[in-house]
């Protein structure tokens, strides 16, 4: 066999040393002639075998015929080094292989050395058939670009031996993924400010938003927003405590067609602009959570002047003060976009206002940790705190939310992982309750002779009442249910609580904790004991869902009932 490719590969160089000279002819007399330089000189540019004359059309050849005899992969680590030839044939036939399969192998071995006498040449006679030397007549690069990774392992033309292919096949997956699947844009909103500058002045001003409300008032056209303040955002709720999908009906102060034009539009500077779509429903859901943060502030300084208790989020979102048609706008916009990414970005900004571990919940009258134990607790990453925002989760998130699970765009569920602290650190927090709570019923009534004992008890409870932010120490505080520092700021019941408090439905509302319908019922339990104003908005809530049953079978004695 290697005097066979011997043999192949002279007769393919003098081949083309006679293509060669032929053309040097051609050039000498094209020039002596004064026509043809051009297609000459462009012909013979291309002298690294990447032209389309003889060279080119070999090495298509060799390319077209190692895809023909190329064996399997596993068979390719059997393979010889370059120079072996038949030793591919040897080692492929004791596999007991057929004889197709063994002269295959061994054809495939002539070829690589072929391959490799036309890129090395052969400095001694008795390599080329006993016959003169075979000089180098196509580059390695040509080659190398032409041909398969596993051919050109075979033939020496890569580093690392019969590895070679792999490394080579990893580095070429490797450069497509660079090229035509990594993001190489740091910052799309820099990237695309024209598109994402219009797309925001487009989620700011639709009708009945703040900046539009904003720009009549400056122009003395704020007459218009009057009936605004008893519209609705339309939550899709039959009734309280049931959840629904999106009626279709028309909206209040708002033409359909402000809305499909709004949601016509953002399509349209997506595709113009060659938007991110996630990055766009990002945005969408910022303006969305302003909308109703606005809605929001206004309900307070209306409920403060009036001197009444604050609106509930039910009370906000039928009774809108200006931002209905606004967020239904940007309602019928999220439900555009892909449902899947919304508890994805809203995870996100829930992170953003997530805190460090909390310590574990103190028994009442306990002191303050120590400088030791605090420095024991894990501290911010100062990589992440710089995306952190300061001060607690804002309401306006937790409505935002609240409104979209009612809408049936965001699957609470799906949101949790998102949300801090775990639900495992609520149900601890709810059994340190249980026994601390335990202990002060216990204690009711007891009478110590001790003067010393007494005075150090109701020292120990003064403190931990002031701690609480009591006004004093008698037994009837002293018996009072102890307030956990887990439950401060813990976004699974903010959640909860938005989501009682707009008046969804009992099982999307207990969803936030996860399990079976028993752990999420005793999950509320430890809310509602945690929280005695997550309690209270639990019945409100009751009361709100049994109102309709009672006025209707029980007449006016189940509304007495109920004032």
């Amino acid at each position: 066999p290697n005097v066979r490719a011997g043999e192949a590969a002279r007769f393919l160089a003098e081949a083309l040393g006679r293509h060669d000279k032929e053309r040097a002819k051609g050039k000498a007399a094209a020039a002596g002639g004064g026509g043809g330089d051009g297609d000459g000189e462009d012909s013979d540019a291309k002298g690294d075998g990447s032209d389309s004359s003889a060279r080119g059309v070999l090495v298509d050849a060799l390319w077209l015929v190692g895809c023909m005899l190329e064996p399997p992969a596993q068979e390719l680590v059997k393979k010889a080094p370059p120079g072996a030839g038949g030793g591919d044939a040897k080692n492929g036939g004791s596999d007991g292989g057929t004889s197709n399969e063994k002269s295959r192998k061994a054809a495939f071995g002539a070829l690589s050395r072929v391959v490799s006498l036309l890129a090395f040449g052969s400095a001694k006679d008795g390599e080329s058939g006993g016959e003169a030397a075979i000089l180098p007549c196509i580059p390695v690069r040509a080659l190398r670009t032409t041909l398969e990774p596993s051919l050109l392992a075979v033939s020496g033309l890569l580093p690392g031996g019969s590895g070679g292919a792999t490394i080579m096949t990893k580095r070429l997956t490797k450069m497509n993924t660079d090229m035509h699947y990594r993001q190489k844009k740091f910052n799309l909103l820099q990237e695309e400010s024209e598109g994402y500058a219009k797309l925001m002045t487009l989620l700011s001003g639709l009708p009945g938003g703040v900046v539009s409300t904003t720009n009549e008032a400056a122009t003395g056209n704020a007459g218009g927003s009057g009936n605004a303040g008893a519209a609705q955002f339309q939550t899709p709720q039959k009734s309280a405590g049931r959840d629904a999908r999106p009626s279709s009906s028309s909206s209040q102060g708002v033409d359909k067609h402000v809305t499909d034009d709004a949601v016509q539009r953002v399509r349209e500077l997506i595709g113009a602009f060659d938007l991110d779509p996630n990055r766009a429903l990002d945005l969408t859901l910022d303006a969305l959570e302003g909308e109703l943060r606005s809605a929001l502030r206004r309900a307070d300084d209306r409920s403060k002047l009036d001197g009444t208790p604050p609106k509930s989020l039910a009370d906000v979102f039928h009774h809108a003060p200006g931002q209905a048609g606004a967020v239904r706008a940007l309602i019928r916009i999220a439900l555009a976009f892909r449902a899947e990414s919304v508890h994805h970005l809203l995870g996100v900004k829930f992170a953003s206002y997530s805190s460090r571990t909390l310590p574990p919940p103190a028994a009442a009258g306990a002191t303050a940790p120590t400088k030791k134990k605090a420095a024991q607790l894990p501290a911010a990453d100062p990589e992440k705190s710089r995306h952190k925002n300061e001060g607690p989760t804002p309401r306006s998130l937790y409505a935002t939310a609240a409104l979209l699970r009612m809408h049936g765009i965001l699957d609470v569920s799906s949101l949790v992982p998102h949300l801090a602290p775990p639900v495992e650190e609520l149900a601890a927090a709810y059994k340190a309750h249980q026994s601390e709570y335990g202990k002060t019923i216990k204690r009711i009534g007891l009478v110590s002779l001790n003067k010393s004992a007494v005075a150090e008890e109701k020292k120990s409870d003064d403190a931990a009442v002031a701690a609480k932010g009591g006004g004093g120490g008698d037994a009837s505080s002293a018996a009072a249910p102890p307030e956990s520092s887990a439950s401060e700021d813990n976004q699974i019941l903010g959640l909860f609580d938005a989501l009682i408090e707009a008046g969804s439905d009992w099982e999307g509302a207990t969803s936030v904790f996860g399990g079976t319908s028993a752990h999420r019922t005793e999950m509320a339990s430890a809310a509602c004991a945690l929280r005695p104003k997550t309690g209270r908005k639990v019945c409100t809530w009751i009361a709100g869902s049994i109102a309709p049953a009672l006025e209707t079978r029980v007449d006016g004695v189940g509304s007495q009932l109920l004032r």
